[in-house]
């Protein structure tokens, strides 16, 4: 094992086997990592595509090997900061359990919502009521699928003219929506997947158990299928570019070591891959947010 790789994103496939995982990565914002020699091509520069598409990032053992790594190969600006000053601060986080009406699943949410998790120490803001109306996951799906559709094969190929064009409209109108939810908070968390237990990577046959509470106020249950566990909350920010950190819930002492070169940073939140380790204190003792970028 290495404590370090870099691997590429367009469908969460660095932010979701990390919170498989336990471990961290981080989705750049487009041109912060080159992508000379990748396979297959990223989209080039020139094209309206290579923004909202495939993007490379690192994957770590911690939050701590990340902020080395960008440090030590100088891909970002990361001041120095003293410790004292950096765990004085109080943080403005926005958190939601969900974006587009689709919520995470109860007992994620029901955890989230615990005071004792990050809550004490910092100004929380509750956005989940802007996510959902805000957020339109049909038209969010659809902008996601014209960028993306050259780098599935059995989509057969680029999308045209018209369809990038419409979804370059689409694109600026969910930037400008995201960092209205975020408003004034330094970043905003949210789960990296809508169930907490890692599910098969077999788009026929990863489906997980799924729970909610129905108009009155019942616990239901249903099979979620792959590509919703998979999508709904990885689209928005692979259209959007928004650079996107996944780590597991900790305390908040190595985010101000990195300088914040773009306003808004949005946070992607390790939901646990097994219930049975969301109230183990092993997995609260790493240092986590990592702030980036473009």
């Amino acid at each position: 094992m290495v404590p370090l790789a870099l691997g590429t994103d367009l469908a969460g496939s660095l932010r979701i086997p990390a919170s498989f995982c336990g471990v961290a990565s981080m989705r750049a914002s487009y041109g912060v990592i080159p992508r000379s020699g990748h396979q297959p091509p990223a989209a080039p520069k020139r094209d309206t595509e290579a923004e909202s598409s495939l993007q490379l990032g690192p994957i770590a053992k911690d939050v701590a090997t990340l902020h080395k790594f960008f440090k030590g190969t100088k891909l970002l600006n990361i001041p120095e900061t003293k410790e004292e000053d950096m765990m004085s601060r109080k943080l403005n986080i926005a958190v939601s359990t969900g974006l587009g009406g689709m919520e995470c699943d109860l007992l994620i949410k029901q955890y989230m919502e615990k005071e004792e998790l990050l809550w004490h120490k910092h100004k929380v803001t509750n956005v989940t009521k802007e996510a959902h109306e805000n957020l339109n996951l049909k038209e969010i799906g659809g902008t996601y699928m014209t960028y993306a559709k050259r780098y599935f094969v059995e989509m057969n190929g680029r999308a045209n003219e018209k369809a990038l064009n419409r979804a370059d409209v689409s694109r600026n109108t969910l930037r400008s929506t995201i960092d209205d939810i975020i408003g004034d908070n330094d970043f905003w968390m949210l789960p990296t997947c809508p169930v907490g237990i890692a599910f098969p990577h077999n788009p026929t046959q990863g489906r997980m158990p799924y729970s909610s509470l129905n108009e009155e106020n019942e616990v239901v249950t249903k099979q979620l299928p792959y590509w919703p566990l998979t999508l709904t909350y990885v689209m928005p920010f692979t259209i959007t570019g928004h650079p996107i950190v996944t780590m597991p819930i900790g305390t908040l002492n190595i985010f101000l070591k990195l300088k914040k070169e773009r306003k808004h940073v949005v946070i992607s939140m390790v939901v646990f891959f097994n219930f049975f380790y969301l109230n183990s204190p092993v997995l609260h003792s790493d240092e986590i947010f990592v702030s980036i970028l473009k």
